[in-house]
């Protein structure tokens, strides 16, 4: 009976203690979030954001190469590749892409044709004068390396994941496809919001598209090239009508048009 009682008394004085615990503890502020809000930046310059690159994979492609450092596991010729989180797409079925800024750019590589040496933007007179290399729009360089005429779209990768910025770059073969591409954007007309009767041309953010990859052969060989495709028409609303969260991305996308015009953010200069 004593022992019983002792049992009973320990009991009760460890309730007591996770009692007072309790109540020693003190509820945490959530307002304290606002108080350092938008300090995750600070100090951060345009230089210290790259938005990674898509990549649709050759034969030659680094990722490609089992034997060497760069080599990616289940990278293919004809697959595509998101350079940040390494993630292969496959190429029939296709990525979901929504445009969001359009650049014709000069980038430079090495003679090997891989090495990335520089991006020269938008300056045309670092190829006045030269001649492109067959159909492959490379243009030589005094100093051996190979300049490269490249559309860069800037964008969002839509998949499981979300929607996530993501640089597309079409050079050389997929030149023609770019071409396509700019022709599906200029060309769309979508009804007039408030002018009954009336159209306009949107911004490229307005669709999506959907890109699959396909072989091609050419006077060099055979690569692999861009299928554009419109995911809407004009009269289905774009993404803010069919996609989910439509209109979170549309303005997502508008947001990262204007980062892109105002310097605040890069493409990587990964090269696969």
């Amino acid at each position: 009976m004593k022992a019983k009682k002792l049992l009973l008394n320990k009991v009760n004085n460890m309730n007591d203690i996770a009692k007072k615990e309790k109540t020693d503890v003190v509820a945490f502020d959530n307002s304290v979030f606002l108080e350092d809000a938008d300090t995750a930046a600070e100090n951060m310059t345009a230089d210290s954001f790259q938005i990674p690159r898509v990549y649709l994979l050759q034969q030659m492609s680094n990722a490609v190469q089992k034997s060497g450092d760069d080599y990616i596991e289940g990278a293919e010729a004809g697959k595509i590749l998101e350079s940040a989180s390494q993630t292969i797409y496959d190429g029939e079925k296709g990525i979901t892409f929504v445009p969001a800024y359009y650049e014709r750019t000069w980038v430079e590589y090495g003679n090997d044709g891989k090495k990335f040496e520089r991006d020269h933007g938008t300056d045309l007179s670092v190829v006045d004068g030269g001649k492109h290399v067959g159909k492959t729009y490379e243009f030589p360089c005094d100093n051996g390396n190979l300049i490269r005429e490249t559309g860069n779209y800037y964008g969002l990768l839509v998949d499981d994941a979300g929607a996530n910025p993501a640089v597309l770059g079409m050079s050389k073969t997929n030149l023609t496809s770019s071409k396509q591409f700019n022709m599906m954007m200029a060309r769309l007309r979508v009804p007039h919001p408030k002018n009954k009767g009336e159209t306009f041309n949107p911004a490229s953010f307005w669709n999506a598209y959907t890109l699959t990859t396909q072989p091609k052969k050419w006077d060099e060989g055979t690569s692999f090239i861009y299928k554009v495709a419109p995911m809407f028409d004009a009269n289905s609303g774009g993404v803010v009508a069919n996609l989910p969260n439509g209109g979170e991305i549309y303005m997502k996308a508008k947001a990262l048009r204007e980062d892109i015009k105002q310097g605040a953010a890069k493409a990587s200069e990964d090269v696969m």
